[in-house]
């Protein structure tokens, strides 16, 4: 008898696998787990909902050497506000697509799976979702371990108050070595940016995502710069964000 298994997770992404089943990739406070869904392609289905991307879940999984089978499951949260909402939607693809993709990087699952959970419970009540997701990306890069030097000047080491990012030499520089590079944000751009990443989870509010909106389009791309430099990656679902945005 195969032993079951036990989980709670975040619904990735999914593939359509034989004539109604799909595999579907739930990151759950361990791992990023592979599990097949029966019937999953069959509008009726009672596992239909345990399919859906940006759904939470719970269930028993049997144990296997590819990908397990769930054998039972609950919707723990639809996340019906995100659904419903398109933009939200598209900022919330950009970011589990990051996740799916850059998890074999990430050093610690646990704060990974409680800061996605954070983010979405914050995107699912806000008014700048653009926001959201611009502080995701950033706040991404400790776990990732390539976050950049905000402290000191990344060329001669001396300590900053304000700086202004180089993405090639991974940091801040001060504003007599910012003469001898180009710099891909300015002082208010690049404060900004180290606001995103030092801000508390419980410090966020409607009132600091307002004042960071300003401030998306001139600070996405880099941030997108920032992931191809140091990781060799770019978000493909931000190709649609763009466009929509």
């Amino acid at each position: 008898m195969q032993k079951k298994v036990q989980f709670t997770g975040i619904v990735l992404r999914n593939l359509d696998y034989l004539d109604s089943a799909q595999i579907i990739y739930v990151l759950t406070k361990d791992n990023i787990e592979s599990i097949l869904v029966r019937g999953a392609k069959k509008i009726e289905s009672k596992t239909r909902p345990l399919s859906q991307i940006i759904t939470k879940i719970s269930g028993l999984r049997t144990e296997s050497k590819t990908f397990s089978t769930l054998t039972e499951g609950v919707v723990l949260n639809n996340y019906n506000e995100i659904k419903e909402d398109f933009i939200k939607t598209q900022a919330v693809m950009c970011i589990l697509e990051k996740v799916y993709n850059l998890y074999p990087n990430i050093s610690n699952t646990e704060i990974l799976y409680n800061f996605l959970e954070d983010v979405l419970g914050m995107i699912e009540k806000t008014k700048y979702p653009k926001s959201l997701l611009l502080l995701f990306e950033v706040k991404l890069w400790y776990l990732l371990g390539i976050n950049p030097n905000f402290t000191s000047c990344v060329e001669c080491g001396n300590h900053l108050e304000n700086g202004v990012l180089n993405v090639n030499c991974g940091g801040f520089l001060c504003q007599n070595c910012s003469t001898l590079f180009d710099v891909d944000l300015n002082v208010n751009e690049s404060t900004i940016l180290k606001y995103l990443y030092y801000i508390k989870m419980e410090k966020i509010d409607e009132h600091f995502l307002e004042l960071v909106e300003p401030f998306y389009n001139q600070i996405t791309h880099i941030v997108d710069k920032y992931y191809t430099k140091h990781l060799d990656f770019y978000n493909k679902s931000k190709e649609v964000f763009y466009k929509v945005i």
